[in-house]
């Protein structure tokens, strides 16, 4: 699937949601991958998303898009 060039994101719509989302999620961790790591001969570290309360890695996005 081609990204539309209408979709332009640059590091300011980053930070944007980033200080909007603070004080509603909680930080995720991200923690290396050994299996993976060790697969692909690079370090390999995973943002686990999925232990927000709701448990997806969608309700960033989608938090800040309903905003």
């Amino acid at each position: 699937m081609a990204i539309p060039k209408s979709f332009k994101l640059n590091v300011s719509d980053v930070e944007k949601a980033k200080h909007f989302l603070k004080d509603l999620l909680e930080p995720t961790p991200c923690l290396r991958n050994d299996w993976l790591s060790k697969k692909l001969g690079f370090e390999v570290y995973l943002k686990l998303e999925n232990m927000q309360p709701i448990g997806s890695f969608k309700i960033r996005g989608a938090t800040y898009k309903i905003s």
